[in-house]
């Protein structure tokens, strides 16, 4: 029977989907959000058939699925770090995730980079003031528009490095090797948006972290 053996074969490639992206999500450390993602696949899927348009890169597919899950379950992940996980390029994963959020009738909103600081910071063990203080270092470089052409993790890198910096002496502070480690940034990129953030130190930090004498000291490198 034709029609069995195609609803016996689609059947196949979900399971094959829904192993990979269980696979994707344990490797990412996500494991919790993976019946998010599944779902959103067969969402997606089931909108292909209804459409009777067969589904294309299903790598793009599934990685789409799990980065939507990721913000939509509050594990947001940037599309550098989630093209580290498959061997879909960033710019297809772009063009296919816009496909997914269209046909699922969903809109999460672009990623900011202040959304990556709570992670970062709790990879990097340091206290909650400075994840907030590093949040709105974030917030606040956007504003200025000092982050253009700046990657997620850089900007959140450099924001978490300055509110470590002016934390010298006391168990928060942490160096640009260790941010780099637990942000995936190259330590040479946060050194470069750390300095150029650097010029508006005194916009950008929060008043009720640092008074205007340790935000003057702050290094410079």
């Amino acid at each position: 029977n034709q029609f069995r053996g195609s609803s016996q074969s689609a059947n196949k490639a979900l399971t094959d989907a829904y192993k990979d992206i269980e696979r994707m999500c344990e490797s990412m450390g996500i494991g919790a959000i993976h019946k998010r993602a599944q779902t959103n696949f067969k969402k997606y899927d089931d909108k292909c058939r209804e459409e009777k348009k067969g589904m294309k890169a299903v790598d793009a597919v599934i990685a789409s699925c799990v980065y939507l899950a990721c913000r939509e379950e509050g594990h947001p992940r940037s599309m550098k770090e989630m093209c580290s996980f498959t061997s879909v390029t960033k710019k297809d994963l772009g063009k296919v995730f816009k496909q997914v959020q269209q046909r699922l009738q969903v809109n999460v909103g672009p990623l900011k980079a202040s959304m990556l600081c709570t992670r970062f910071c709790s990879n990097l063990q340091v206290s909650h003031h400075v994840d907030v203080a590093a949040q709105e270092i974030c917030r606040r470089a956007e504003q200025l528009n000092l982050t253009e052409g700046r990657v997620f993790t850089s900007i959140a890198g450099a924001s978490i490095y300055m509110a470590c910096q002016l934390k010298i002496g006391t168990v928060d502070h942490r160096t640009y090797e260790q941010i780099s480690e637990w942000t995936g940034a190259a330590e040479a990129t946060i050194k470069q948006t750390f300095r150029d953030l650097h010029t508006k130190r005194h916009q950008l930090v929060p008043e009720n972290y640092a008074s205007k004498d340790e935000i003057d000291r702050l290094p410079e490198q």
